[in-house]
């Protein structure tokens, strides 16, 4: 599959140089990436990219800078975009060195964070960026994934990264509670039950656990605890479905 590239910056000439760097380290690297397109506009991204993932493209590699003077800035940007590509390599571009630390409070799992002013290394820096982000799309092509729909959005995540689904307290919608995320979403536990694999157990009737991140089970207070140290329920129901699991695991080892 071939791994579609973003480029927002606001300031066009920098756009053109940026995109010129990119695609021709893609070619002399022969990596399977295309850059989908180069915006000075956010919302323009945006609608690429959620183009791209309905046609199955996901897992892009986002270069964006920060002010993008726009009502948008890049860190929204981000937010909106690992909303429908929950796998993204999302790197900063920016003159302002002293906002490299807001991508750690806020989450944003950037790949990197580069500023603009020394010229080599920002050339380099970006064809490191590149390289990675063609050595994890590859190591990620035989992971079994899983697509959420909600609205009219669609949400990848690796399954192995998923820790439990639980309803939400928002009406219709259900919490997906992740290694690296919390997310939201418009959707329900019985839609998403027909595209999980065995590992995937009902603990309770709202609530639907990744055996590989139970950390521990307490059948005699009825309770799993998982590996972010949540402590989940079990209904009577829920006991004997991971009993009966846990069980033929044993059996098979």
């Amino acid at each position: 599959m071939v791994t579609p590239v973003y480029i927002c910056e606001d300031r066009s000439e920098l756009l053109e140089q940026y995109k010129a760097l990119i695609e021709k380290t893609i070619i002399i690297e022969n990596y399977s990436m295309t850059v989908v397109g180069a915006f000075t506009n956010p919302y323009a991204l945006m609608s690429a990219a959620r183009g791209q993932i309905d046609a199955g493209n996901s897992c892009g590699v986002y270069f964006l800078d920060i002010d993008l003077n726009s009502h948008v800035n890049g860190f929204t940007l981000s937010k909106q975009i690992r909303k429908i590509d929950s796998r993204a390599f999302i790197i900063f571009i920016t003159t302002h060195a002293n906002l490299a630390p807001i991508t750690f409070r806020m989450h944003l799992e950037a790949m990197d964070f580069i500023i603009k002013d020394n010229v080599d290394d920002f050339n380099n820096r970006i064809i490191s960026c590149l390289k990675q982000a063609s050595i994890r799309a590859l190591g990620n092509t035989d992971i079994p994934s899983l697509t959420i729909r909600s609205g009219g959005e669609r949400h990848l995540y690796k399954q192995a990264d998923i820790i439990y689904f639980r309803t939400s307290e928002t009406p219709h919608h259900i919490d997906v509670v992740t290694t690296t995320a919390f997310n939201s979403l418009r959707s329900s536990l019985r839609d998403l039950q027909d595209s999980l694999n065995d590992g995937f157990i009902p603990c309770h009737r709202a609530a639907i656990i990744n055996t590989a991140h139970i950390k521990s089970v307490d059948f005699g207070n009825k309770t799993v605890t998982m590996s972010n140290n949540d402590a989940l329920s079990l209904s009577i129901s829920g006991a004997k479905k991971l009993s009966a699991y846990m069980n033929s695991i044993n059996n098979k080892k």
